[in-house]
């Protein structure tokens, strides 16, 4: 689903797609509440997408762009850690 999701983040081919029928949100804090994950580790695993993208050289417009979406969904992620 991240593959996807990346992919149409930074222009295609793939389209992100949604497990649930008629639902193409990402819906991301009921997915990730219990798993109690910090500002740390989610700055990591953006990290980790970054160096990704740098390894696979996608150009600087389009790596900002997923980088950009990957970081708005900060807080739907880490919710079960904010209080």
């Amino acid at each position: 689903m991240t593959t996807l999701w990346v992919s149409e983040k930074s222009g295609g081919p793939h389209k992100y797609v949604s497990t649930i029928p008629n639902d193409d949100s990402l819906d991301l804090e009921p997915t990730h509440y219990n798993m109690k994950l910090t500002g740390e580790e989610f700055d990591a695993a953006g990290k980790v997408l970054a160096d990704t993208l740098d390894h696979f050289d996608v150009p600087e417009k389009e790596k900002n762009e997923v980088l950009d979406a990957f970081t708005a969904h900060k807080n739907e992620v880490i919710s079960g850690t904010i209080e």
